[in-house]
Protein backbone atom coordinates (compact mmCIF):
# COMPACT_ATOMS: atom_id res chain seq x y z
CA UNK A 1 0.00 0.00 0.00
CA UNK A 2 1.39 3.39 -0.93
CA UNK A 3 1.79 6.16 1.63
CA UNK A 4 -1.11 8.22 0.26
CA UNK A 5 -3.53 5.31 0.46
CA UNK A 6 -2.33 4.45 3.97
CA UNK A 7 -2.96 8.03 5.09
CA UNK A 8 -6.42 7.91 3.51
CA UNK A 9 -7.26 4.66 5.32
CA UNK A 10 -6.10 6.15 8.63
CA UNK A 11 -8.25 9.21 8.03
CA UNK A 12 -11.32 7.07 7.34
CA UNK A 13 -10.67 5.05 10.49
CA UNK A 14 -10.36 8.26 12.50
CA UNK A 15 -13.69 9.41 11.08
CA UNK A 16 -15.27 6.14 12.20
CA UNK A 17 -13.86 6.51 15.71
CA UNK A 18 -15.15 10.06 15.98
CA UNK A 19 -18.54 8.84 14.75
CA UNK A 20 -18.52 6.25 17.55
CA UNK A 21 -17.80 8.94 20.12
CA UNK A 22 -20.60 11.12 18.74
CA UNK A 23 -22.99 8.19 18.71
CA UNK A 24 -22.27 7.52 22.39
CA UNK A 25 -22.30 11.18 23.44
CA UNK A 26 -24.10 13.48 20.99
CA UNK A 27 -23.57 16.40 23.38
CA UNK A 28 -19.94 16.42 22.28
CA UNK A 29 -21.18 18.21 19.15
CA UNK A 30 -21.05 21.33 21.31
CA UNK A 31 -17.25 21.16 21.14
CA UNK A 32 -17.44 20.86 17.36
CA UNK A 33 -19.71 23.89 17.12
CA UNK A 34 -17.28 25.89 19.29
CA UNK A 35 -14.39 24.87 17.05
CA UNK A 36 -16.30 25.95 13.95
CA UNK A 37 -17.11 29.32 15.55
CA UNK A 38 -13.38 29.66 16.15
CA UNK A 39 -12.72 28.99 12.46
CA UNK A 40 -15.05 31.83 11.50
CA UNK A 41 -13.42 34.13 14.06
CA UNK A 42 -9.76 33.44 13.28
CA UNK A 43 -10.22 32.43 9.62
CA UNK A 44 -7.89 29.47 10.15
CA UNK A 45 -10.17 27.43 7.87
CA UNK A 46 -11.52 28.77 4.59
CA UNK A 47 -15.05 30.16 5.12
CA UNK A 48 -16.44 27.76 2.50
CA UNK A 49 -15.34 24.77 4.56
CA UNK A 50 -16.41 26.35 7.84
CA UNK A 51 -19.91 27.01 6.41
CA UNK A 52 -20.18 23.48 5.06
CA UNK A 53 -19.17 22.01 8.41
CA UNK A 54 -21.54 24.30 10.29
CA UNK A 55 -24.39 23.02 8.11
CA UNK A 56 -23.35 19.39 8.58
CA UNK A 57 -22.91 19.70 12.35
CA UNK A 58 -26.28 21.44 12.71
CA UNK A 59 -28.02 18.86 10.54
CA UNK A 60 -29.37 15.46 11.54
CA UNK A 61 -26.94 13.43 13.66
CA UNK A 62 -27.62 10.28 11.61
CA UNK A 63 -26.52 12.07 8.43
CA UNK A 64 -23.33 13.29 10.09
CA UNK A 65 -22.54 9.79 11.37
CA UNK A 66 -23.13 8.31 7.92
CA UNK A 67 -20.78 10.86 6.39
CA UNK A 68 -18.15 10.01 8.98
CA UNK A 69 -18.40 6.28 8.37
CA UNK A 70 -18.12 6.69 4.60
CA UNK A 71 -15.76 9.61 4.28
CA UNK A 72 -16.64 11.50 1.14
CA UNK A 73 -14.24 13.88 -0.63
CA UNK A 74 -15.43 16.81 1.50
CA UNK A 75 -14.94 15.06 4.82
CA UNK A 76 -11.51 14.01 3.63
CA UNK A 77 -10.62 17.58 2.65
CA UNK A 78 -11.38 18.86 6.16
CA UNK A 79 -11.10 15.97 8.55
CA UNK A 80 -14.09 15.23 10.73
CA UNK A 81 -11.68 14.47 13.56
CA UNK A 82 -10.25 17.96 13.23
CA UNK A 83 -13.73 19.46 13.24
CA UNK A 84 -15.08 17.56 16.22
CA UNK A 85 -11.78 17.83 18.00
CA UNK A 86 -9.26 15.12 18.67
CA UNK A 87 -10.11 15.80 22.30
CA UNK A 88 -13.20 13.67 21.73
CA UNK A 89 -11.00 10.69 21.03
CA UNK A 90 -8.66 11.51 23.89
CA UNK A 91 -11.57 11.55 26.32
CA UNK A 92 -12.96 8.29 24.98
CA UNK A 93 -9.81 6.27 25.72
Amino acid sequence: MNAHRLAEERSIELHREVANVLRCDPTSLTEARERIRGWFADRSVHPRYAREWAERIDGPLDALLAQAAHADPFTQSVALGQTCGVLLLDSAY
